[in-house]
């Protein structure tokens, strides 16, 4: 299903878009924690929703990192804008296409 070169891709780049995910994530929360007119309960209460909220999809997209699973780890990825389309230039077309059929499939499953 994938190239060696496509392993080699996804292991120098996971860092970088967890990382970049997670910025982007905690700003979120921040935003939640500091809104203006909100009771502290209120804004506990809200951040505390996103969070758990966002921790399934982490779940998903921080799981199944093998060999074998590569194209599986990237689709989820993709499906949760934990990555993009950008993201995924470097990798093989093979890889690119599955992951970009996986999202368009789900995408209209879920209509």
């Amino acid at each position: 299903m994938y190239q060696q070169s496509d392993w080699s891709i996804f292991k120098e780049l996971f860092p970088k878009w967890q990382e970049r995910y997670l910025a982007k994530k905690n700003q979120e929360a921040l935003e939640l924690l500091t809104e203006a007119g909100k009771t502290h309960t209120e804004k506990f209460r809200n951040a505390k929703a996103k969070l758990n909220s966002e921790a399934k999809i982490l779940d998903k997209c921080f799981q199944h990192h093998t060999r074998s699973n590569l194209h599986y780890s990237l689709s989820e990825m993709y499906c949760h804008n934990f990555i993009g389309e950008e993201d995924l230039v470097r990798f093989s077309d093979r890889i690119r296409d599955y992951v970009m059929t996986t999202a368009r499939n789900i995408q209209q499953s879920s209509k």
